[in-house]
């Protein structure tokens, strides 16, 4: 019961204001399938982070790594080596 308290305190923390203080590059990786991280919320935190980069993942879902491994290994590569 305690741990599902934490969960959902966590699921439900919003720190939408910090985005913008964000100064590092950052990697956004989601899957066009992801029904837990909808693409909304990628749209969003490339939209409000400086320097992201924003990579849509199709036939991915929430693991895009486990679904798509080659193409998330590459994006990731390809990013880190820029």
């Amino acid at each position: 019961e305690v741990m599902k308290k934490s969960f959902i305190k966590i699921v439900n923390e919003h720190l939408d204001y910090t985005l913008p203080f964000i100064n590092n590059q950052v990697l956004i990786i989601n899957g066009d399938k992801d029904k837990e991280t909808p693409l909304y919320t990628a749209y969003k935190l490339n939209k409000e982070i400086k320097d992201s980069k924003l990579v849509i993942i199709k036939g991915a879902g929430h693991f895009a790594f486990i679904d798509k491994p080659n193409r998330f290994n590459m994006e990731v590569m390809e990013f880190l080596l820029q």
